[in-house]
C-alpha cells in the first residue's frame, strides 16, 4: 500500500512539474505574459507615454490590435515631439507610425522656419536645418533667405562670408548673385576703393549666367572707364597708375580665356575620373577647338551612342556613362553580374545578356542554351550580337565569332572578312563589310536574308524576323516580315541611327528627332515628341530613348515593367 501510494506521489509530482512546464513555455508566453503587457502598454498609452506604449505593443504585433494601438501611439508620439520642437525625434516617430505624407510636410515645413529664424544669428545651425527638409518645395525660399544674408554681408565688407553663403545657391540665382555683387561694386568704384570694387566686379563676373555674361563684363568696362576717366581728369597719378593695374582685368577675352581654362580643367579632371556626364556639361560650355575638347566629346557621346540595348518582349538594358549597368523590364531572372571596364552590351530575344570589356574579351549572363554563353575564349572583340539561342562577336580583324544553336545556319560566319557591324534575329546572323554590302545567314522564312542587292550601307540592325539597313544618304532599306508595316521605312530621310524590334523600328535623325513605324499597341511608336536624342533601342513591345546629356526613358509595354541596377566593381 505504501509502496502504491509513492508511486501515485510520484506520479502527482511528475504531472505538476510537467504542468508547469507546459504553462512555463506554452500558456504563459502565449497568453498571460502578452496580456500583461498589452496592459502595461494601455497603461502607457493612457498615461501619455505614447513613445513607451508603442515600443511596448511594437513586441506583441499579434496580439488584439496591438499593431494599430503602436501605429497609433507613434503617430501621437511624433505629434507631442513635434510640439515640443523635437523634429528629429518627431520625423523619427512619424515614421514607425506610416504617417500621412502631409503630416511630414509639416516637419519640412517646421524646419524651414526655424532655420529661417536662426539664420540671422547662427547661419551654419540654420543650414543644418534646412539639411534635414526632404523635400524640395523650399530650395526657391531657402535660397532667399541665404542671399539675403550674404547681402548684409557685403554691406558689412565681409565678402568671404557673402561668397561662401551665396555658393551655396542654386544656379537658377546666379544673375541675381551677380547683380548683388555688382551693385557693392559700383559703391566702392565711386569711392575709388579700387581694390575691393575689383573684387566685388570680379565676383559679379564669376557669377554671371553665360547668357548675361556679355552685358556684364560691358557696364563693369564702362563703369571703370568712367572712374578711370574722371581720375585723369583730377590728374591724381597715383590713383591713375593703381587703375591701369586693373585695366585689362574684365575685358571678354580674357574673362572668356579664363572662363574656358577653368572649366575645361575640371571637365578634364571628371574625365580622366570617369565621371563622363560631369565632364560632358562642362565641355559644352567651354569654346569650340579648346585643346582636346572635341576629342572628349565625342568619346562620350560614342559611349552615350552605344548605351541602350534590346531584346525580347521584355528585356533592355541601359549601360550608363560612369559603367552601371540598368537591366530594364520584368523579363529578367538573372542575377546581378560583378562585371567592369563594359564598353558596350547586347541583349537577346530571350533572358541574355552579354558585355565587351575594354580589353577585348567578352563576359556572358542570363539562361545558357544550347552553349550561346560559351564566349570566354573570345578575344580582340569590338562588338557583339545575340538571337534568340546564338551570340556572334565581331573582332577588331573584322572576322565573326560564333557560339550557340545552329539549327537554321545562323553561324555559319566563318567565310565573312572585312566585317565593321554585326547583328542577330531571332534565328539569323547579319554582317556589314567595309564596302558597304551585307550578308546574312540563318532562316529566311520571311525573307529576311534577301539582302544581297543592298549596297552603299553604313548601319544594320535586326529584329525578330527583319532587318534594316542604313544607306550613306540617310535612307534606310528593310526586308523580312512586314505584318506590321515595320519595314515602311523608304520614305524615311536624314536617318543616322536604327533600331529594330519584334515588330516596329525606330530611326534616329541627325536633328535628335526619332521616326517610328510598325506594331504600336502599347505605344512603342509614339516618338513624335522626343528631341536631343542621341540613342535609340528597340525591344519586342517597347522602344528606349537616350537623350544627349546619357538620361534615358522607355515608351510602350515594358515602361513600367521595372528594372533592376547594378554597379560594376
Amino acid at each position: 500500500m505504501k509502496k502504491a501510494t509513492a508511486i501515485i506521489g510520484t506520479l502527482i509530482g511528475v504531472l505538476i512539474v510537467a504542468s508547469l512546464a507546459v504553462f512555463v513555455k506554452f500558456v504563459y508566453p502565449r497568453y498571460i505574459e502578452p496580456g500583461n503587457t498589452y496592459s502595461k502598454a494601455a497603461a502607457l498609452y493612457n498615461s501619455g507615454d505614447y513613445q513607451r506604449a508603442a515600443m511596448t505593443f511594437s513586441t506583441i504585433p499579434g496580439y488584439r490590435n496591438s499593431s494599430a494601438m503602436a501605429l497609433d501611439s507613434w503617430l501621437r508620439a511624433g505629434n507631442a515631439k513635434m510640439q515640443s520642437g523635437d523634429l528629429d525625434g518627431a520625423y523619427a516617430c512619424y515614421q514607425r507610425a506610416n504617417a500621412d505624407e502631409s503630416v511630414f510636410e509639416s516637419i519640412d515645413e517646421a524646419y524651414f522656419e526655424r532655420g529661417k529664424a536662426l539664420y540671422a544669428s547662427d547661419p551654419d545651425l540654420a543650414e543644418a536645418n534646412f539639411d534635414c527638409i526632404n523635400s524640395d518645395t523650399y530650395s526657391v525660399e531657402i535660397d532667399s533667405v541665404r542671399i539675403s544674408y550674404a547681402a548684409e554681408c557685403i554691406i558689412k565688407g565681409e565678402y568671404e562670408a557673402a561668397a561662401q553663403f551665396f555658393s551655396l545657391c542654386s544656379k537658377d540665382r546666379s544673375d541675381e548673385i551677380s547683380e548683388l555683387w555688382y551693385a557693392e561694386g559700383r559703391d566702392l568704384l565711386e569711392r575709388y576703393e579700387l581694390a575691393n570694387a575689383y573684387r566685388c566686379y570680379n565676383n559679379a563676373r564669376k557669377c554671371t549666367s553665360d547668357a548675361m555674361l556679355s552685358d556684364m563684363l560691358t557696364r563693369i568696362s564702362n563703369d571703370w572707364s568712367e572712374a578711370m576717366l574722371k581720375a585723369l581728369a583730377n590728374e591724381d597719378t597715383e590713383l591713375i597708375e593703381e587703375f591701369f593695374s586693373y585695366s585689362s582685368m574684365f575685358s571678354a577675352e580674357n574673362v572668356m580665356a579664363e572662363r574656358d581654362r577653368l572649366r575645361y580643367e575640371q571637365a578634364c579632371a571628371y574625365y580622366d575620373a570617369g565621371d563622363y556626364r560631369s565632364a560632358l556639361s562642362l565641355l559644352l560650355t567651354v569654346s569650340e577647338g579648346y585643346e582636346r575638347s572635341a576629342d572628349m566629346i565625342a568619346d562620350i557621346r560614342a559611349r552615350i551612342a552605344r548605351s541602350a540595348a534590346a531584346g525580347g518582349s521584355e528585356l533592355g538594358a541601359y549601360l550608363d556613362m560612369n559603367g552601371s549597368i540598368t537591366l530594364l523590364g520584368s523579363g529578367w531572372s538573372i542575377s546581378a553580374p560583378n562585371w567592369a571596364n563594359i564598353e558596350s552590351i547586347a541583349v537577346g530575344k530571350s533572358a541574355f545578356l552579354l558585355g565587351v570589356r575594354s580589353n577585348g574579351t567578352v563576359v556572358a549572363k542570363g539562361a545558357s542554351s544550347y552553349d550561346r554563353h560559351k564566349v570566354d575564349d573570345w578575344k580582340n572583340i569590338v562588338a557583339v550580337a545575340c538571337g534568340r539561342y546564338h551570340s556572334i562577336g565581331l573582332t577588331g580583324s573584322g572576322k565573326v565569332l560564333s557560339c550557340g544553336w545552329n539549327y537554321y545556319g545562323q553561324r555559319m560566319t566563318e567565310a565573312w572578312h572585312d566585317i565593321i557591324a554585326v547583328a542577330c534575329g531571332s534565328q539569323t546572323s547579319y554582317a556589314l563589310n567595309n564596302e558597304g554590302r551585307v550578308f546574312a545567314v540563318g532562316d529566311d522564312s520571311m525573307g529576311q536574308l534577301n539582302v544581297g542587292s543592298w549596297r552603299n550601307i553604313t548601319a544594320i540592325c535586326a529584329g525578330e524576323n527583319h532587318i534594316v539597313g542604313l544607306q550613306n544618304d540617310g535612307k534606310c532599306l528593310a526586308a523580312g516580315n512586314n505584318s506590321a508595316k515595320q519595314c515602311n521605312v523608304s520614305a524615311w530621310s536624314d536617318i543616322v541611327a536604327i533600331s529594330a524590334g519584334n515588330n516596329h523600328t525606330v530611326g534616329l535623325r541627325s536633328d535628335g528627332t526619332v521616326v517610328a513605324v510598325g506594331d504600336n499597341t502599347f505605344g512603342q511608336c509614339n516618338v513624335s515628341g522626343f528631341t536631343d536624342v542621341a540613342a535609340i533601342a528597340a525591344g519586342g513591345d517597347f522602344t528606349i530613348i537616350v537623350f544627349s546629356n546619357g538620361d534615358y526613358t522607355v515608351i510602350g509595354d515594358n515602361a513600367d515593367a521595372g528594372s533592376y541596377t547594378f554597379n560594376a566593381e
